[in-house]
């Protein structure tokens, strides 16, 4: 792998660790809100709502749930 992969590759982790402490971070009652605000503007978006297909996934830890 070239630098500039390693250099991304590592950037990208660095962020995935801020970015999971900032959610871990987040009381349950705040997150089970954000988490029912994220749904809500997801299931109101044109995009959303005429998609022919919609994918789906399993949160694990702090993810949205």
């Amino acid at each position: 792998m070239s630098g500039f992969d390693e250099n991304v590759k590592d950037q990208k982790n660095i962020l995935r660790q801020r970015y999971r402490a900032l959610r871990d971070s987040i009381s349950p009652d705040q997150k089970k809100a954000l988490d029912e605000r994220i749904c809500a503007i997801t299931v109101s978006l044109a995009s959303f709502r005429f998609a022919d297909t919609i994918l789906m996934y399993a949160p694990t830890g702090s993810e949205i749930d």
